[in-house]
């Protein structure tokens, strides 16, 4: 990150030095309840830099590179809902059919609205949402195709009320 230079001593320009410590005391507070992820605070007083300091993500290029953790999907409470069906006899299949439909419904809709984007912005967050569904959409397939062997395989499972 660009640094200021700090070009004047805070008596100079008549501020406390240990006052304005405070300052940056405060501002890690915030850091450390969550309440910000960084913070950057410079004081000048009759045009001269007396202060200068920051703390947390503060640094751009530093955030930027540094990659995303990776966000499981909400796959997962489609799954549940997939082996609760089959643990207690219901229809797997018709939970897929369903959110299929949803899916592609959802994806019509982003598909309109990727296609009357106005900006380009808008266009791709309409394609992000589109790819992750088309993800969704080849994992319901998957999971079809599969049923029958995750039937079998849960109905093995030891029911734990019986020991």
């Amino acid at each position: 990150m660009a640094s200021l230079k700090i070009d004047a001593d805070p008596a100079e320009v008549g501020l406390d030095a240990s006052r304005l410590q405070r300052v940056d005391t405060h501002f890690q507070r915030y850091i450390d309840d969550g309440r910000l992820a960084g913070w950057s605070v410079a004081v000048t007083r009759r045009g001269r830099v007396v202060h200068y300091s920051h703390a947390g993500v503060t640094d751009l290029d530093t955030w930027l590179g540094e990659p995303e953790e990776p966000q499981p999907h909400r796959q997962s409470v489609l799954f549940t809902k997939v082996v609760v069906a089959l643990l207690s006899g219901r229809s797997a299949k018709h939970i897929l059919d369903v959110q299929r439909a949803r899916h592609l419904d959802t994806m019509k809709a982003l598909t309109t609205a990727r296609r009357n984007a106005a900006t380009t912005q808008d266009a791709l967050l309409a394609d992000f949402q589109l790819f992750h569904l088309e993800a969704d959409l080849r994992w319901i397939d998957h999971t079809e195709s599969r049923l029958a062997a995750l039937a079998e395989e849960v109905r093995d499972v030891p029911d734990p009320r019986r020991r």
